[in-house]
């Protein structure tokens, strides 16, 4: 009997996710100027089984007089599980310390839980948000206001790792300053682990062995 009904209630979560008409979904943030509002569609997956949200645009308001100054239409390749809480889907912070807010949105979150981002500098000059494909190159960045750093960090495997840390230049540009690569060597009972550090313009490279215990 019970098997029966959990066959039936599989059917009928498979019957109603196909018959389900999967709407829109809205997602609001703002920081002290500006409201965001991002719009995605819902799309299930092949099986049925659930479903994800592909993000559409961003529209940006000012809070002070509720007036629209730009719409952004985003890439059509992104993906947003739809178990993601929204802390996860959307940051507002300085990510070039400028002193002022710029804006990332989730574009990937993948099987080794690492998020990658499409990021938008907020221009002052022009009043809008313009976006910097150099950062969404950076896994889970991080933004360090006291050194004035961006951390990444991406695992590739079980035993493999790597982390980056960059600055920026005079002219806005990001610069590689520490590269850190652990990888497991091809025995499998040492690490072998690769550091870079730029000294006085140049990347200077160090590689030691580390064994197993």
């Amino acid at each position: 009997m019970r098997n029966k009904l959990l066959i039936i209630i599989v059917f009928g979560l498979q019957v109603t996710l196909a018959n389900h008409t999967f709407a829109q979904k809205i997602w609001k943030f703002k920081d002290s100027v500006f409201s965001f509002i991002i719009k995605a569609d819902s799309v299930p997956y092949f099986d049925n089984s659930g479903y994800s949200y592909k993000a559409k645009t961003i529209d940006i308001y000012k809070i002070a007089n509720r007036e629209k100054v730009q719409t952004i239409i985003l890439p059509p390749d992104n993906v947003i599980e739809s178990y993601l809480d929204s802390f996860r889907i959307f940051k507002i912070e300085d990510m070039n310390f400028d002193g002022y807010n710029d804006i990332r949105l989730l574009s990937e979150f993948d099987v080794h839980m690492q998020s990658y981002f499409y990021c938008w500098l907020y221009n002052k000059s022009k009043g809008v948000f313009e976006r910097d494909t150099n950062l969404e190159t950076i896994a889970n960045p991080e933004f360090d206001k006291k050194t004035k750093m961006v951390e990444g960090y991406e695992r590739i495997g079980f035993r493999d790792e790597e982390d980056k840390v960059w600055k920026y230049g005079s002219n806005g540009q990001l610069i590689l300053i520490y590269e850190r690569d652990v990888n497991a060597d091809i025995t499998g009972d040492s690490t072998i682990i690769t550091t870079k550090k730029r000294v006085n313009g140049k990347m200077v490279e160090k590689t030691v062995t580390e064994k197993f215990e």
